[in-house]
């Protein structure tokens, strides 16, 4: 349903509900507040759908942006240690899972403002992969 449709119901509501207090119909009125409830809940509910998509998109957008940070950096680092002729797969694959799990906590912290649990998870399992990266 659209805003519009919605903004119909929620002033139909209202006529009711007035319409209840000219002619002193209780029923009438209360109808009209369910009208105008409902109608309201829709529109807040439509909002937040809306907003979610928004959150949604923009998260996507930042782990893409991430994503070809850190593969643009595993090629520059790849190239460095091919000029310097270590070709140990560890030290790649450790400073790439270093520069992935900086990127994970990154967008960690700027998807969300609370602090405290969240963020101390997510940078756990980012050191938890390096070290396992580094291990192998």
């Amino acid at each position: 349903m659209s805003d519009f449709s919605n903004k119909v119901d929620e002033l139909a509501g209202q006529a009711k509900q007035a319409a209840g207090d000219l002619t002193d119909n209780s029923d009438l009125r209360a109808e009209g507040a369910v009208d105008e409830a409902k109608a309201q809940v829709k529109q807040t509910a439509e909002a937040v759908k809306d907003k979610a998509g928004e959150v949604a998109e923009s998260a996507e957008q930042k782990v893409d942006e991430v994503k070809q940070a850190a593969d643009d950096k595993v090629h520059e680092v790849k190239q460095a240690a091919q000029d310097m002729h270590l070709d140990d797969n560890r030290v790649l694959i450790g400073v790439a899972a270093a520069v992935v799990a900086v990127g994970v906590v990154l967008v960690a912290r700027r998807s969300t403002k609370r602090r405290g649990k969240r963020r101390r998870v997510v940078a756990h399992a980012a050191t938890a992969g390096l070290r396992q990266a580094l291990k192998s």
